[in-house]
């Protein structure tokens, strides 16, 4: 994993997104997690019950940290990782930083594949498995109104992909704006990526290639 090719400073408007799966990763990342990790990083992982759980944990930060340090030339294991205010409440749990530094990155993982995003601009990134239909129907209350209405015009069999495309969009927009889910799930319609299905303003929602059985999606902050 050390020797994993860096990726390049991104430039204004132009975000460098990065796809690790934790089966190639793992034992690497293991082998330097004693080195590069932060004690709440360590709390995280040891609150893990679950044995995958915890080794894609750790693979995903490792890797954060490996990617992260020469972008800002600076050893992974001397980052000052830290989380910003949050914007509706003011306690320290909005958009991930490195304290001191300008470039904003985001992360997600699901099953065992990780997803880093870069950007000169505030940015969320989210990957998910596709759901199960069972698990649409359970929530679907969350997504807003139109959203639910075009999922519900949809054959049943499209629904479970449909669902998890709008998932990882608003994921990735909740977390650009830097709240997460502690913001109500109805309030933005980030729709599908089909034309005139998003309302929100003032960022740039895409879908990110993935392998077959996920969904991923990348949004970055640009001028209203």
């Amino acid at each position: 994993m050390s020797s994993a090719p860096a990726v390049r400073r991104p430039a204004a408007g132009r975000p460098v997104v990065r796809l690790i799966d934790a089966d190639e990763s793992s034992r690497a990342a293991a082998r330097h997690a004693p080195r590069l990790l932060g004690p709440e990083e360590w709390t995280r992982a040891v609150a893990l019950r679950r044995g995958p759980d915890r080794e894609v944990y750790v693979t995903a930060h490792v890797a954060l940290r490996i990617l992260l340090g020469p972008l800002l030339k600076r050893h992974p294991g001397d980052l000052p990782m830290g989380r910003e205010a949050c914007h509706g409440c003011g306690a320290p749990h909005g958009r991930p930083v490195v304290r001191g530094s300008r470039l904003h990155f985001s992360l997600s993982h699901s099953g065992r594949l990780i997803l880093v995003a870069f950007a000169a601009e505030p940015v969320g990134v989210d990957i998910e498995q596709i759901a199960s239909s069972q698990a649409v129907e359970q929530a679907r209350d969350a997504l807003h109104p139109a959203e639910r209405q075009e999922l519900d015009t949809l054959p049943e069999a499209r629904r479970p992909r449909v669902f998890t495309d709008i998932w990882t969009r608003k994921e990735a927009y909740l977390k650009m704006l830097g709240s997460g889910l502690l913001r109500d799930t109805r309030l933005d319609r980030v729709g599908t990526g089909r034309p005139g299905s998003t309302g929100v303003t003032g960022a740039e929602l895409t879908s990110v290639p993935v392998p077959s059985g996920y969904a991923a999606a990348l949004c970055v902050a640009v001028p209203v």
